[in-house]
């Protein structure tokens, strides 16, 4: 009897055992055997081969692919994304073909995380996440907000998600056509970027209520709506 440790390289494998008799040495008796061996999911999700990950817009159509080694073969396999479960939905542009998943017409809302699932009779397996990254205009992060000065500098803060990062965000009085450039800092979340810069305000001697813009650029272009806010004069009631 021979004893061996097994792996799954070794599934399909032939085995030959060779017996032989001295008083017969020319007439020796084989036997063979085929190997087969069980073992679990080994999954691996990628992004179809066609695409340029990094160049990936809105609207484009967006496909994975799951690879799977396991003996049983899987039963089932599945997709997530962001660890939400996908299922086919055609009207609303995903589509599940066993052991691949399209996204049509893809929106920043799809970017994230995907990672598929296999199970066989052993075990499950799940996937390497594959990251999905959508490239798009800046937009404000920053609701319209109204800031109040009296006698000492104030901050405004603009706040842009954007994918790529923007270049640079941009400042302008709505009463002025001089354009302020001011430093931003930069913040990743899953599928998107935010950037942040600040102007700062200094009292005028003759202060007035005025309306202030920000917008960024990124290599997708510019910001097709500024952020807005309102400066306005605080009054103190003197008593």
């Amino acid at each position: 009897m021979l004893v061996v440790n097994v792996s799954k390289e070794h599934n399909g494998a032939n085995v030959t055992c060779r017996a032989a008799n001295p008083a017969s040495p020319g007439s020796p008796i084989t036997n063979s055997t085929s190997l087969t061996v069980h073992y679990p999911p080994s999954v691996t999700a990628s992004m179809g081969k066609s695409l340029k990950a990094s160049l990936l817009k809105e609207g484009d159509d967006v496909y994975f692919t799951c690879t799977v080694d396991a003996n049983p073969p899987a039963t089932s396999l599945v997709w997530f994304h962001e660890d939400v479960l996908q299922v086919q939905n055609v009207s609303a542009g995903v589509i599940i073909s066993r052991d691949s998943l399209v996204v049509q017409k893809v929106q920043r809302a799809r970017a994230g995380q995907y990672r598929c699932r296999a199970a066989n009779t052993l075990a499950a397996t799940i996937s390497n996440p594959v990251t999905l990254k959508i490239r798009y205009r800046p937009e404000c992060r920053t609701t319209p907000t109204t800031y109040f000065i009296y006698d000492k500098p104030i901050n405004v803060t603009c706040t842009v998600t954007s994918h790529p990062p923007p270049s640079t965000i941009l400042w302008r009085w709505n009463s002025s056509s001089e354009v302020i450039r001011t430093p931003r800092s930069s913040l990743q979340y899953p599928g998107q970027e935010e950037a942040a810069a600040q102007l700062t305000v200094y009292p005028e001697p003759q202060q007035e209520d005025r309306a202030l813009s920000c917008w960024a650029v990124n290599e997708m272009g510019r910001q097709n709506t500024p952020c807005g806010f309102s400066v306005k004069v605080a009054s103190f009631i003197t008593r």
